[in-house]
């Protein structure tokens, strides 16, 4: 079941959900909104030194539809975030990027109700991570005032488990074929689960290696397990773009 999640700008890494206000017209406080005016180290080494803001979820969870709503102070907008880079991490150290987008600048008016966000497919992560890369007036500050996405918590709760068989899956992320690979004794039978417990994928192991197209899979969190003739199981998270 998918929810809206509320993203007010606090510069923090903890989530807020908390809305700044009533879904449709918006504050023009800067009070309300959230700005960067300095660089920093950002949690994806790719965006080095940047105007970032991150947001912890706490487990992970499904990207749908957003809704954007630019800084919006009178004589300011300028200062409104324009190209976003967008990444997801289960981790917070391993990061996907989704894409960018220009975001419209915003009127400075109460009247204000926001432009659409990305559309993010379905997009696995734990954290989100923006990057402000331009705003439109060219000064330093950067910033915007909220973003809402209808999000989805997966409802698979599987530990990872290396101990018993140890096996290595890659790439990961993937979008085109996966490698399974075990470095066990005898045949293994694998497994594939989506994020709502479905089995996707079932086959059996001879060898220690085996090849799985998912170049038609939905992008998301899927979950492989592997399961040696002794009923020893492990399971890796996997995600597909």
């Amino acid at each position: 079941m998918k929810n809206l999640l509320s993203l007010t700008f606090i510069l923090s890494i903890a989530l807020s959900a908390t809305a700044q206000c009533d879904f449709g017209e918006h504050s023009i406080d800067w009070q309300d909104a959230w700005v960067s005016c300095s660089v920093s180290d950002n949690p994806n080494p790719e965006r080095g030194q940047s105007h970032w803001i991150m947001y912890d979820l706490g487990s992970p969870h499904l990207f749908f539809e957003s809704w954007v709503w630019n800084y919006n102070v009178p004589n300011d907008t300028g200062q409104g975030a324009r190209n976003c880079y967008f990444d997801f991490s289960l981790d917070g150290t391993n990061w996907t990027e989704w894409g960018t987008q220009e975001i419209e600048e915003a009127p400075g008016s109460v009247q204000y109700t926001g432009v659409p966000g990305p559309y993010f497919d379905g997009a696995v992560g734990r954290y989100l991570l923006i990057t402000i890369d331009t705003n439109w007036d060219g000064t330093g500050c950067r910033g915007f005032s909220e973003i809402r996405v209808d999000i989805e918590e997966t409802t698979v709760d599987i530990e990872e488990v290396s101990a018993k068989i140890d096996f290595n899956i890659y790439p990961n992320p993937v979008d085109d074929q996966l490698t399974i690979r075990h470095y066990a004794n005898g045949n293994m039978d694998v497994s594939v689960m989506d994020a709502s417990g479905r089995v996707v994928y079932q086959q059996q192991m001879f060898g220690t290696t085996s090849y799985v197209n998912v170049s038609d899979w939905e992008g998301g969190l899927y979950f492989v397990v592997l399961q040696d003739e002794d009923g020893n199981t492990s399971t890796q998270r996997l995600v597909v773009r």
